[in-house]
């Protein structure tokens, strides 16, 4: 198998078990009444041993503290808030959430000051096209495709 078709066979593989995650975490949260943190504990705990133990990854001993403390403030925040999301919503809308954070921090840059945007800082179609998408694709996602009247032509 050529390294292209690994790739993407990869990309495919991973797409659809995070996608299976959210629909079973949405179960188990709502369904079950399976606690936030003892669900982002064990999904933390099962990704490390996976890691450390069956795909054993190169890492110097010297960085290891680093990657502990990013695994703890980085990335279990990131877990408890989409997962809390689930919980008190349902997948698509902390999918949705998750996704418009960065166009959120950065109008918020933008309107503090933080961020000076120049059309420099543009330069070419495929930046506007992200700014159009993560501007069309929330429409998309709430009104589940359907942009004309349902039961009606537009």
């Amino acid at each position: 198998m050529q390294l292209s078709q690994k790739s993407l066979l990869g990309a495919l593989l991973g797409s659809g078990l995070w996608g299976l995650s959210g629909t079973a975490s949405q179960a188990l949260l709502q369904g079950f009444g399976f606690p936030v943190l003892g669900l982002v504990a064990l999904r933390m705990l099962v990704s490390a041993l996976l890691l450390q133990f069956i795909f054993r990854p190169a890492i110097p001993l010297r960085p290891r503290a680093r990657l502990v403390l990013v695994s703890v403030f980085g990335l279990a925040g990131s877990q408890i808030t989409y997962l809390a999301a689930i919980a008190f919503s349902n997948v698509a809308t902390a999918t949705l959430l998750q996704f418009l954070f960065l166009p959120i921090v950065a109008v918020y840059e933008k309107a503090t000051g933080v961020l000076l945007w120049s059309m420099s800082s543009f330069p070419d179609q495929r930046s506007d096209s992200g700014w159009y998408d993560s501007r069309v694709r929330p429409i998309l996602v709430r009104t589940e495709g359907a942009l004309c009247h349902r039961g009606g032509s537009c």
